[in-house]
């Protein structure tokens, strides 16, 4: 409840491995729950999505499976019952060579369309979000994992049909020891203009990019404490400010939560970091 008591709590089982997704949890309309996640059977991964009342019952659950390793990515909702999942689609085994894909449901999880995406490199979705207009943008990370050195950011419009309809990259040039950014998660202010919010590569600070609704960069700027040295070819990071999730609020600004070493008590602490519409802020003090 609103003072943080227990009213219920559920647990959901398909296999002996179950993993739910960050970004993977929806709350609709009539208060009920859309929860997506990853299941193993034998040596592949299948998706799961079940939807639930209220007070958290099963209605009903389906899987996404077949030759390939099925993964969740994130979930968005439409306001007349349908939804969109991403998945990463790879080869069993081979975890560094995915390829995303969109699908869009009714309430009732039955398919509308689904849609797959060809990339140069891998992409991650790290969230999906839908507005009124009824166009969706997917934030994923191109080329991480495996031998690819400078991960980007890349935001996808999609039209109301699972058409590509742009695509643009962003990455962090503002510390040389930035080596590339993984993406995390986006929202959009109440003037139209989007935040997206990712970590650095090597040296691991928040970063977070303003765009217009055609996505051209506005600004970018980027939080974290210096802890990346160098000893010839030694590299040494100390410590890490890593973004995980970022809602717009009010007055055009943004909150970024997530977690950080080189703040706090010195292990994993939670943060808020409050940024006002140019992205100034402060990550807080030793």
């Amino acid at each position: 409840d609103k003072e943080g008591n227990e009213i219920w709590s559920k647990n959901y089982s398909q296999s002996n491995y179950n993993f739910s997704q960050k970004n993977c949890l929806k709350i609709l309309s009539d208060d009920g729950f859309l929860i997506a996640g990853n299941f193993l059977v034998g040596n592949k991964f299948q998706t799961i999505i079940i939807r639930t009342d209220n007070n958290g019952n099963e209605k009903w659950r389906k899987t996404i499976s077949g030759d390939y390793d099925f993964k969740a990515g994130s979930l968005a909702c439409s306001e007349n019952g349908d939804f969109f999942l991403s998945v990463e689609k790879n080869p069993v085994s081979e975890a560094f060579e995915s390829q995303l894909c969109l699908f869009k449901f009714n309430s009732n999880g039955d398919i509308i369309w689904k849609k797959e995406y060809q990339s140069a490199k891998a992409r991650y979705t790290a969230d999906i979000f839908y507005n009124q207009e009824n166009k969706i943008y997917l934030l994923c990370t191109e080329g991480y994992g495996g031998n690819t050195s400078r991960p980007k950011m890349v935001l996808m419009d999609i039209d109301s049909n699972g058409n590509l309809v742009w695509e643009k990259f962003y990455d962090s040039d503002k510390l040389s020891t930035h080596n590339g950014v993984v993406a995390t998660s986006m929202t959009q202010n109440q003037d139209g203009d989007y935040f997206l919010l990712g970590t650095t590569n090597d040296e691991e600070d928040i970063f977070v990019v303003k765009i217009n609704q055609e996505g051209d960069k506005i600004k970018d700027n980027s939080f974290g404490a210096t802890n990346y040295s160098q000893d010839g070819y030694t590299v040494t990071i100390s410590g890490q400010d890593v973004g995980n999730s970022i809602i717009a609020t009010p007055d055009n600004g943004c909150i970024i939560t997530g977690t950080t070493t080189n703040y706090g008590a010195g292990r994993n602490d939670c943060f808020l970091l409050k940024l006002n519409t140019d992205l100034e802020g402060q990550l807080g003090f030793k």
